[in-house]
């Protein structure tokens, strides 16, 4: 299975894969983690083969960095729990709707809601996380 779409020529002849990227993070504080997210979250919105997404928690300072981007948003009112069901189809329904092809993970505690809207969506897309800390827990 084939990620992203190929563009009938764009900036070369033979065309550019757009990939369709959804930075991810609930995470309700702002440190290093957060700070490295939005960096790469910046970087990645000035590519031109990547169309860019963001999740976060409103009201946090990652929404206040990213909220300014001009790109599709899902905020979320609090960090989900153990089990998100609600939230899961909602990321779901979003996803197949924006037709995302990479959900970029962040925090760790994000990991069962996306695990569980990957399962939920109606598009297949892929998962990746960044494990941005080697302590345990």
């Amino acid at each position: 299975m084939s990620y992203g779409r190929q563009t009938q020529g764009g900036p070369n002849a033979k065309g550019v894969t757009i990939l369709r990227i959804l930075q991810f993070c609930l995470a309700p504080s702002f440190g290093g983690l957060e700070i490295n997210m939005c960096d790469l979250t910046r970087w990645l919105a000035s590519r031109p083969d990547v169309e860019l997404a963001v999740g976060f928690t409103s009201g946090t300072r990652v929404a206040e960095k990213l909220g300014e981007l001009p790109v599709p948003q899902i905020a979320f009112s609090k960090p989900c729990g153990k089990l998100p069901l609600r939230p899961a189809w909602r990321l779901a329904r979003w996803i197949t709707q924006h037709e995302i092809d990479v959900v970029h993970v962040h925090w760790k505690k994000d990991l069962p809601l996306v695990a569980l809207a990957k399962r939920l969506a109606r598009r297949p897309f892929r998962f990746v996380h960044t494990r941005h800390m080697n302590l345990p827990g």
